[in-house]
């Protein structure tokens, strides 16, 4: 149900009213290197002022493809384009568009009252499934079990409307007396998690999220472009994910950006990926610390030129107190490498006298390996089709859901992010016990 609001929610913004937004061109495909993209892989999109988009493709290449794509959409609006800066226009509201703009949003809500009716439909079904095979009880099925805010709006509802149906606190869709349909199939669905002791609060998302970032260098070859401008769109990419991880609540993010094995790849695009690198860092890390974001490295740094050394430094410096996400670039890193490195400085102590052998255990080493200031990851996630860790957090991924998609790295967007998180919601994390110790409140195992 909460889909099909947000649904509705999506489909209201991209209505055209005398208001500029960034909504409106949400659903505009562009047909640019070769395939349809939305705009906002090709072009960034800003309210100029209240009556005025503004639209700068990254790719001057693509403008033309941009203007047609506006023409092409249901906006009717005319883009204003100046060099690689296209303007939207929009013109008040008359009294004609008003009431248009009335039918569609009517139109709208009357789908979106459609699919609730819908699920609630298939809700009832499923109560009657649980019935018939005994897996909930009459009982549990007639219990309504509302929490007291939910007696105070039913009763003011029906305050409000007498014996009307129209008025009830379900919005009238039950069409009968008494409890409302989809209160006692919510009910009843909710007495069957419990049974099973799945948790009838939202779904639970992962603190630490981390992702292997494949498939930039075939997005540009399937566009017949040169591998760094996939890089490039998987830059763009990375600020998706970000956002993403701010909206969801994730506290943490790690992307493994370079591997200690890549330094082999042509020096052509190791040089032209430095410089990328650099110009990111550029440019972002002030909008990363203005969002709350706390950036930080793991790697073999020491590798990377003296310049870009201090930039990584001093984006650390900067965003140290912030604490809404903690941002991890991977870069020249290995997860052998940093297993090796950990066995390596608790020898050394050894050496020195500071720790006996027998002291060394997996908390030892788990506190020299990188990212030990972190939980572990929750969920990891590779893009690009392939089904390997590629010596990515060795150590840290003990107990980590895996999670895999074909989709390439410069595509990804919320929606496949949606799915994976829906994926890990789904599954029962046991850390090596039986599923009885974990379903049982007692056992203190949560995901």
């Amino acid at each position: 149900m909460a889909k099909s609001i947000e649904a509705l929610r999506h489909n209201l913004v991209k209505v055209r009213t005398g208001r500029a937004s960034t909504g409106l061109v949400d659903s505009i495909k562009v047909v640019a290197y070769g395939s349809e993209v939305p705009l906002s892989q090709v072009a960034s999109v800003a309210v100029a002022d209240a009556r005025s988009l503004v639209i700068t493709p990254w790719d001057k290449t693509v403008v033309g493809a941009v203007e047609k794509a506006i023409l092409a959409s249901d906006l009717g609006l005319t883009p204003n384009t100046a060099g690689t800066t296209i303007r939207l226009n929009l013109p008040a509201l008359t009294e004609e568009r008003r009431r248009d703009l009335t039918k569609v949003v009517h139109g709208e809500g009357e789908d979106a009252k459609v699919a609730i009716r819908n699920i609630r439909r298939d809700a009832n079904h499923q109560v009657k499934e649980l019935l018939k095979d005994k897996q909930i009880t009459e009982d549990e099925c007639a219990h309504r079990g509302r929490d007291p805010e939910d007696h105070r709006r039913g009763d003011q509802g029906r305050g409000r409307g007498g014996e009307g149906q129209g008025s009830r606190a379900d919005g009238g869709l039950s069409g009968h007396a008494g409890p409302p349909a989809d209160a006692l199939a919510t009910n009843a669905l909710a007495a069957h998690a419990r049974a099973r002791h799945v948790s009838a609060q939202p779904a639970p998302v992962p603190r630490h999220l981390a992702i292997i970032m494949d498939g930039n260098g075939r997005w540009a070859q399937q566009r017949h472009r040169p591998r760094l401008v996939g890089h490039r769109a998987g830059a763009r990419a990375v600020k998706r994910c970000v956002e993403f991880c701010l909206q969801r609540g994730i506290a943490a993010l790690t992307l493994f950006a370079f591997s200690s094995e890549n330094w082999g790849r042509p020096a052509e695009e190791v040089g032209g990926l430095m410089k990328l690198f650099l110009g990111a860092l550029e440019r972002e890390v002030d909008e990363l610390h203005r969002l709350g974001v706390r950036l930080g490295f793991i790697g073999e740094r020491e590798r990377f030129e003296a310049t870009l050394q201090a930039r990584m430094q001093a984006a650390e410096t900067l965003t140290a107190g912030n604490a809404r996400l903690a941002l991890t670039i991977a870069a020249s890193y290995g997860g052998r490498q940093d297993i090796a490195h950990a066995a390596r400085t608790l020898a050394e102590d050894v050496a020195a006298g500071r720790l006996r052998p027998q002291q060394i255990d997996a908390d030892r080493l788990g506190a020299r390996v990188a990212l030990a200031d972190l939980p572990a990851p929750d969920l990891f996630i590779r893009t690009g089709g392939e089904l390997r860790i590629s010596n990515f957090l060795l150590w840290q991924l003990a107990y980590t859901e895996l999670w895999f998609t074909d989709t390439l790295w410069p595509d990804i967007d919320a929606a496949v992010l949606d799915r994976a998180l829906a994926d890990y919601a789904s599954r029962e994390r046991r850390f090596g016990l039986i599923s009885d110790q974990v379903r049982r409140p007692s056992s203190g195992r949560t995901s």
